[in-house]
């Protein structure tokens, strides 16, 4: 329905949007997150006034306003008309009088699409919530609350429901978050956790703790042999809250205790021509992903054998920026078969795992090497796609 040329200066964040656009305009409805408009607003007050409602969402997601859309939610485009600067909009938010300084943040990008543009306004979630002003402007009075829920924006000169007002007061204090995610959220600060092994907790909220539970298995993987020293131990990273496990990971300790990563996703390439045939599984991470967020945890930037050892480790894992770029090259991949299977039999690498056929590892090896330099190529054709 609404495919065509896609023109893009940040390509991932673009197709990212433009997906985004598409899902939405197929349900065909507005909520407290997107909303559609023919053109941008003639008034600048009611602009603020979106923005300050979008940013006053209880969900933690960012909100979309989409400029070239009509009210049938058809992408239209934008002519002549007068489209808003990000500098002058973030000239006219200076000007206000916010309580406690917080601000909505927000960015403008534009999208060709089927040789239309139209606008896109990414208003960013904000956990500090509310955000209301201390000085009138526009119809909006200093002190109330101008939210959005599900598809409406508080009436001009009016105030958010007491129970919109309490949640968003939760949401500032993170007591609307399901515990896993708030967990995730403290993850990014590594400075606020404190280990005594075999466990870590956060210094300011001790009820969230990660624990690491050895499993008692005798085994390697394919990955193991891409390091200096192919011992490797399995373990289960425990995520728990006031005793009570939330989620359970598993983590593998490689290259004789270097280095400790959550197990990377597995994924396939297939061949088209025949659907039950699996040309090959690799490893791979998505950023943004549990998985990922754990990876960085729990790797240490400044430990030069950590790093020696990741980097080993990453010519064979992928890293993808989105699950829609992970489709689309693996999609890339199936549809160009020959481009890695050539690479793949020219590289060598891994050759020191062939054994002679007599061998009683023959056949566990053969195939760890294809693994191996399975997972290799697929490496070095996503940078040459990336660049492409």
């Amino acid at each position: 329905m609404h495919g065509g040329l896609i023109k893009m200066n940040d390509k991932q964040n673009n197709v990212d949007l433009a997906k985004l656009l598409f899902n939405c305009l197929k349900k065909q409805r507005e909520n407290e997150n997107f909303d559609v408009k023919l053109k941008w607003h003639t008034k600048i007050e009611d602009l603020v006034k979106d923005i300050i409602c979008f940013a006053n969402t209880i969900n933690d997601r960012n909100s979309y306003i989409f400029f070239g859309i009509n009210d049938d939610f058809k992408i239209v485009g934008l002519n002549n008309e007068k489209r808003r600067k990000q500098a002058d909009l973030i000239d006219t938010f200076s000007k206000l009088c916010f309580a406690n300084s917080e601000c909505p943040s927000f960015i403008i990008d534009s999208l060709e699409i089927e040789g239309k543009i139209i606008d896109v306004l990414t208003i960013y979630n904000v956990q500090r919530t509310p955000i209301f002003l201390n000085l009138d402007y526009g119809e909006m009075r200093a002190g109330c609350i101008y939210s959005r829920e599900k598809d409406r924006n508080t009436p001009n000169k009016g105030n958010s429901t007491f129970s919109q007002i309490e949640n968003l007061w939760k949401k500032r204090f993170g007591l609307i978050k399901p515990q896993k995610e708030i967990l995730f959220d403290l993850l990014k600060n590594k400075s606020e956790w404190k280990e005594i092994y075999p466990e870590y907790y956060n210094v300011f909220l001790p009820d969230y703790r990660i624990k690491i539970i050895k499993e008692n298995t005798d085994r390697d993987t394919f990955y193991s042999y891409v390091m200096k020293n192919k011992s490797t131990s399995f373990y289960q990273i425990e995520l728990s809250f006031n005793s009570n496990k939330l989620v359970c990971y598993p983590g593998v300790l490689l290259d004789s205790g270097r280095l400790f990563i959550p197990m990377a996703r597995s994924s396939f390439i297939k061949n088209k021509e025949s659907p039950l045939e699996i040309i090959c599984v690799y490893k791979y991470y998505i950023k943004g992903s549990e998985e990922f967020s754990l990876l960085n945890f729990f790797y240490d930037e400044t430990d030069h054998e950590q790093m020696y050892a990741l980097e080993r480790i990453m010519k064979i894992f992928l890293v993808y920026d989105s699950e829609l770029e992970k489709f689309e090259f693996e999609n890339y991949i199936e549809n160009n078969l020959k481009i890695l299977e050539n690479l793949r039999n020219s590289l060598d690498l891994y050759n020191y795992l062939r054994t002679n056929k007599e061998s009683p590892n023959y056949k566990k090896f053969e195939s760890y090497r294809e693994d191996l330099t399975y997972g290799n190529s697929l490496n070095i054709i996503l940078k040459q796609w990336r660049e492409k």
